[in-house]
């Protein structure tokens, strides 16, 4: 992150002001997206908007630096589904099986996230509780497979319809807990930002990459595995 803020305010320039630069980021971001889903989501975002904001690199730049990020994302991701699609057809021709998940879940995470305040609808952040609510539906569904999934999507939907409070009052607390670490690691941060005489494109970054930071503790639990990326920005 520091070295894209000298690079776009021409602090740092020559060699390092080339398409590769953002080509390898961008690769960069989507190695850490296949280890932990989304992980490297905040930080495309953030070079992105420091690109189109920046008033130090003309448009010819710009677009060339935006394709080059893109595509080593895209490269890397692309890399990634076809290693799956060789090993699933490996494991389909000498097992006669492939593996239900393919990704991280999410709204097995979700649904357990709920469970973050005391409530009377017996549901706990706990991997057991997801289970137990997909086999009352469907016993013969695999354990994280997308129609597990799916039937956890149905479930959280039914309880924003069912309880819209409850569900307001747990992403409020849930929300609070990640202002906390806000407010905490951003410290003086804070303060001299109040100091400043407009809205820069870096603080256009910064915002959009907090709040998608805080978005994963906000949806499963707000511990601090969940908000290094929040912290870290």
């Amino acid at each position: 992150i520091p070295l894209i803020i000298g690079l776009v305010n021409r602090q740092w320039r020559s060699r390092l002001s080339s398409p590769l630069l953002f080509f390898l980021i961008g690769s960069v971001a989507a190695i850490l997206t296949t280890v932990r889903n989304q992980a490297g989501t905040p930080t495309l975002v953030f070079v992105c908007i420091v690109i189109l904001t920046s008033k130090a690199l003309l448009w010819k730049k710009k677009s060339a630096f935006l394709v080059a990020l893109l595509g080593g994302f895209v490269v890397i991701t692309s890399m990634w589904f076809i290693l799956l699609h060789q090993r699933d057809n490996y494991l389909q021709n000498h097992h006669g099986e492939i593996p239900n998940v393919r990704s991280h879940p999410i709204w097995h995470s979700v649904y357990i996230g709920f469970g973050y305040l005391s409530n009377n609808f017996g549901l706990q952040y706990s991997d057991t509780v997801a289970s137990d609510a997909v086999r009352s539906v469907d016993a013969t569904v695999g354990y994280l497979s997308p129609a597990y999934e799916k039937i956890l999507l149905q479930e959280v939907l039914l309880l924003i319809q069912t309880h819209p409070s409850f569900v307001i009052e747990t992403i409020a607390a849930k929300s609070g807990v990640a202002l906390m670490f806000f407010l905490r690691f951003a410290n003086i941060g804070v303060l001299l930002f109040f100091f400043r005489k407009k809205f820069t494109g870096i603080y256009s970054a910064f915002c959009a990459s907090l709040i998608l930071s805080a978005i994963y503790g906000i949806l499963a639990i707000p511990v601090l595995q969940y908000m290094t990326g929040l912290v870290a920005f």
